[in-house]
Formats: C-alpha cells, structure tokens, sequence
C-alpha cells in the first residue's frame, strides 16, 4: 500500500551524507539556471514546455507533467508532460472528469507549499488517445501545487519510473521552489494578457475620441452662425470651457497609454508585482477617465450645437506684479465697458505687491463678468461700491469680490451660479454671468467659487484657485530668461 508523506516549507531533516549534501547544493545550482531558462518563455504554452524540459534535464527527474482544473474543480487539462520513456509531450488533448482520487490530491494539497510524495505507488501512464491509463510501474510520485494568487489551479506531478531513484527529503525542497517559479512565471502571462486586453481597449477609446474631434471641429463651424446677442454669447463661453475640459482631460490621459504600456512592460520584466498591480490600476482608471470625458463631450455636443460664436481655449500662466497687472485690468474694461466707470472700485492687495504667477487673461475675464454681473444687479446706478481683495498664501490664490448692492436672497444663493438663473430677470438679464465664472474659476483655474453677504451689504464672491510655482516659467519669461543669457 503507498505511503504518503506531506512536507510544508519548515520541514529540513538534517542532512548528514557528505554526498546527499553536494546534490542538494547542485540542485539548487541548477534550479536557479531553469529559472533563467522559464524567464525567456514567450507565452504560457512555451513555460509550461521549457518547465518540463528542465525539471528532467537538470533536476533530475524522471517524468513530469503539469495538469490544470477548471474554476469548480470539476475537468482537469493536461499542458506539457513526459511520456513512459520520459520524452517530452504535448498533452493538451488530455481532459478528463476530476474522479475521488484527483479530489484526494487537490484536497492534500490545498495549501501552499506542501508537497506531497506517495511512496511504493502504481506509476501510470496515458493511452495515445488519453481515454484511460495503465500501471507502468512502481516507485514515489509527487505532487505540488500551482497558485493564482490564493487559487489552486493544478498541479505538477512527477515520479522516479525511469531511474528508480530514492526520495530524499531536500528534494521536497527543488520541488517546492520549483512549483513556485512557474506560478509566479504564469502570472506574468497573465498581467501580460490583461495588458494587452486593456490596450485593445485604449485604441477603441482613441478611435472613439478622434470620432468625437472630428463631430467637435465640424460643431466648431456651425458655431459661427450662432446668434451673438449678449446672453447667447454668455452662454457659451462657458459651454466651451465645459466641452474643452472633458476633451483635454481625455487627450492628456489618451496621452499617458504609451508611457503606461511602457512602465508595464519594464515592470512584468522584473517581474515587479506590486508595479504591476500598480500600473494595471492606473490603466483601468485611465479607461474610466477616457470613457467618462468621452460621454460627457458627446452629452455637451449635443445640447450646446449651434449656439456659439465665440471660442475660448486654455490660456498658460504668465508672471505678473499684482498691483500693476490689477491695475490695467481696471483700466481695461473702463475701456471696453464705459458703464462700469460708475463703479467704485477700490482694490486691496497684499504689501508690499508680490509677483505672482496666475493665468492673468482667465482672471481678467472673471473679474470683468463679476463687475459686470454687480452694475447690472444693482437697482440704483449711482454709487455703486466694490472692492476686490486679494489675499495669497503658499499654496492659493484667494479674490474677494464685494459690492453695496441688494444682495441675493438666502433661496436662490445656492443656485445662483447655474445657467439661467439671475435676480435681474425682471430687467431682461438672464443670469449667465455668474455660470460663466463658475465654469471658469473651476474648469480652467480649478479652483472653487462660493457665495457669501458682504459687510459692505450687498453681495460677496469668493474665488479659491490652486497658486502656480514661481519656478515654472511662462513661455515669454522663458524668452525673456534666453535673451538675458544671450
């Protein structure tokens, strides 16, 4: 009757045959170069084949094959193998029902790291038509476990038929670390599959995204035949911002696949599975950006076709000197809209005026619609006071807004900066102002507008905005930096 003896990883009799000694230390010698020689595998049907070649020829054993079962444990497959005379073959014609015996060897061997010898066991073999087996002899046969992560999804059996070598206890040892590297070699296959799915993915997201450029650039045209009256025009300013975010967010995470299949395949290189675990979840996310700016584009299109004629891209931060660039501000739209030179503006700013690094021609337009949207919303014309405030800290720029006006009521300050809502209906406004800003302050400074009532008694405006690196130069301070040098 066989004998079966379990070995887990902290079973190590020692060892006191010199010569017992010298073949352990030659099998792990030669373990290391079938590791070398599994690591050139290019795809899992060549890993399990090298796996084979190698256990017989440098690790001396006599036969081996490596069998995998499905999910429910129910049909086992048989990959690579060796035949009665020990000679490789392909046994992937081999399935067939997990029957008590193959359920008893699962069931041993549950656990990672125990090896499993049967010692004075039947030794069998296959037909050429894999339907039934047949005693071959007698001797110890092996079996160890291959893993997917926490999943048992076969095994690797070996035995002495051939040469009728004894089982020694080191050899559970090679057996162990050998099990171990095709697992770890098969998962690679296997974050290389998932690879390769999710670049498929990328490239029907990019053929999507050019589909939607193209329907952009043709929407682009029919823009210019959009009425321009005051309110349209409003209007969409902020639907532009609104389409050019979720598109530039689709490009520039379009733009990380490259670099990202790149990492990928440095990190399944070095086999360096939390990279990869790392680097799969940044491509799965970058699908979810794609896909989400992809429908969000589509959703803009459709709404907002035909009802421009104005066009408002992204523009680069530039280095100002505060009071200065706030001051040609004021001057501007005195310049643009006489009206609001009966507004009385009073600008407070940090002393002595630092040099900042924002997007001036953003905030220019945002400080314009905010003066505009008080002279309009204040029922008398006549002294009409405002105060911008500017506070900077290390990380943010900070632009109070102030007026003396009437104020919005408590019921509509949550909704105030949605499109078409305004206190000034009565009067023909259509409240698109304020969306403007909001799709500016958050779209293209990303940062954040809220309201608040002002002490001067009317309305206040705060906007929050990430602060740019003064180390990071503007195209023109760059110029100006190269022609200094020059």
């Amino acid at each position: 009757m066989a004998e079966l003896t379990i070995y887990d990883s902290t079973d190590f009799e020692e060892v006191d045959d010199i010569e017992d000694i010298k073949v352990f230390y030659r099998l792990l010698y030669q373990l290391n170069e079938a590791t070398l020689l599994m690591s050139q595998a290019s795809s899992m049907s060549d890993l399990y084949r090298t796996a084979i070649i190698t256990a017989t020829e440098l690790l001396d054993i006599d036969r081996i094959g490596i069998l995998l079962v499905d999910e429910l444990h129910e049909n086992m497959f048989g990959t690579w193998g060796t035949d009665e005379q020990g000679k490789l073959c392909n046994e992937y014609a081999l399935k067939s029902p997990v029957d008590n015996t193959v359920r008893d060897i699962i069931r041993l061997i549950d656990n990672q790291g125990k090896v499993c010898i049967w010692e004075n066991k039947p030794l069998y073999e296959f037909d050429s038509s894999c339907d039934s087996s047949k005693v071959v002899g007698f001797g110890w046969n092996g079996a160890i476990a291959l893993w997917e992560n926490s999943e048992l999804i076969g095994w690797i059996a070996c035995d002495n038929l051939l040469k009728q070598r004894p089982f020694k206890a080191y050899i559970s040892h090679i057996l162990r670390l050998f099990g171990s590297v095709i697992s770890e070699y098969r998962l690679r296959f296997i974050a290389q599959e998932k690879i390769e799915t999710l670049n498929r993915e990328l490239q029907e997201k990019v053929q999507q995204l050019q589909a939607t450029i193209t329907t952009l650039e043709e929407t682009k045209q029919q823009l210019n035949t959009a009425q321009s009256h005051s309110a349209m025009k409003d209007l969409v300013v902020g639907v532009a911002h609104e389409i050019n975010t979720p598109l530039s967010t689709a490009i520039m995470a379009n733009s990380t696949c490259p670099s990202l299949l790149k990492d990928l395949h440095i990190a399944i290189k070095d086999n360096n599975k939390p990279s990869m675990c790392k680097l799969l979840k940044s491509a799965q996310q970058t699908i979810t950006i794609l896909d989400n700016s992809l429908n969000t584009t589509a959703s803009l299109i459709t709404e907002f076709k035909r009802l421009s004629t104005i066009e408002v891209e992204a523009i680069p931060a530039k280095k100002v000197c505060l009071d200065e660039w706030l001051s040609n501000i004021i001057k501007t739209i005195y310049c643009y809209e006489p009206q609001l030179k009966a507004l009385n503006i009073t600008l407070k700013t940090p002393s002595p005026s630092p040099t900042i690094v924002v997007h001036s021609e953003v905030l220019e337009q945002i400080i314009k619609e905010m003066l505009v949207n008080a002279f309009l919303h204040t029922q008398t014309k006549q002294n009409i006071c405002v105060t911008i405030s500017i506070k900077i800290t290390y990380k943010e720029l900070q632009v109070f807004i102030e007026d003396n006006g009437s104020g919005i009521e408590k019921q509509l300050q949550e909704k105030i900066f949605n499109p078409f809502i305004t206190t000034g209906r009565a009067i023909g406004r259509k409240g698109l102002g304020l969306n403007v800003v909001t799709n500016l302050v958050t779209f293209l400074l990303k940062g954040k507008l809220s309201y608040f009532d002002s002490s001067l008694g009317g309305a206040g405006f705060s906007i929050i905005s990430p602060l740019h690196s003064p180390n990071k130069q503007s195209p023109d301070d760059q110029l100006e930096s190269n022609s200094k040098t020059a």
